[in-house]
């Protein structure tokens, strides 16, 4: 946890080698990232925290590994791609119906994103595996939502939708919402077997946009609510978001042999667990 080896210290190197001779693992997961998307291009202190988290810690912990042998994997985003469906539109192509692959080029736009890019441009130079995902949702160890501020877009969606009878969301950026548990059970297959250094995408199957996901969510939560849908305009966040970032899965499955659930079963999936014990 950041409470055992907190990214933004100046003893990275220092604690992460203490953490590695104490634990002696046969491989390195970095799930950490600061992404308080909107936060970071508003407010100077959050900005150099992402940098420090999303672009620096990467470049620290992919060498020290490299230099005790340790394979390191790097987990990264589909925001890489905020401005690449604006640049495939402005040369008069259309987005791959599949989703971007690992040899599209990125465009990112915004501190998030662009942090996020070069984060994983350095660990792939010193060596490490870095996988893509998108959207995630679950929850940690103690039950708790795992993302920023203790929320997730179905637990966000959830509360909302038991407090109103109409809930306006974003209908014009489509994404494919990944559920950590299949997150975390690619990669456990991918390093299983012989990892291969490179990148790699991960998400659920399919796509959807936002307005999408949310009326399925209230679908298999038995909620009346209804969705109204609206644009990314309208809801007038901060920082960019990629109107388009399906990512195509076919590397990684081809590598571990599994193909991803749909994220409508993934979210069924998450959505009965809520309701078993930790």
């Amino acid at each position: 946890s950041r409470r055992d080896l907190d990214l933004t210290r100046d003893d990275l190197v220092e604690r992460l080698r203490r953490l590695i001779d104490e634990h002696r693992p046969t491989h390195v997961v970095n799930c950490a990232a600061y992404n308080g998307v909107d936060d970071c291009e508003t407010d100077e202190a959050a900005a150099r925290e992402a940098m420090t988290a999303n672009q620096e810690a990467p470049l620290i912990l992919a060498r020290t590994c490299r230099e005790l042998g340790l394979p390191f994997v790097h987990i990264s985003t589909d925001y890489v791609f905020t401005e690449a469906a604006a640049r495939l539109e402005a040369a008069g192509r259309s987005c791959p119906p599949s989703g971007f692959t690992e040899d599209d080029a990125p465009a990112p736009l915004g501190v998030y994103a662009s942090t996020k890019f070069l984060g994983e441009t350095l660990a792939l130079e010193q060596g490490a595996t870095v996988v893509r995902t998108c959207g995630l949702y679950g929850r940690g160890r103690d039950g708790a939502n795992i993302q920023r501020r203790g929320g997730n877009f179905v637990e966000t969606m959830l509360r909302v939708g038991s407090e109103r009878e109409v809930v306006r969301v974003v209908d014009d950026q489509r994404c494919t919402p990944t559920a950590c548990d299949d997150l975390a059970a690619a990669l456990v297959q991918l390093l299983a077997g012989e990892v291969a250094t490179g990148l790699y995408h991960m998400t659920a199957g399919g796509s959807c946009t936002w307005a999408e996901f949310a009326r399925e969510i209230f679908l298999h939560a038995n909620l009346a609510t209804q969705v109204e849908p609206i644009t990314t305009a309208e809801y007038g966040a901060v920082a960019p978001r990629p109107p388009f970032s399906v990512l195509d899965s076919s590397r990684i499955e081809a590598a571990t042999g599994q193909p991803p659930r749909s994220w409508q079963e993934s979210l069924r999936t998450y959505l009965a667990s809520r309701t078993l014990p930790q």
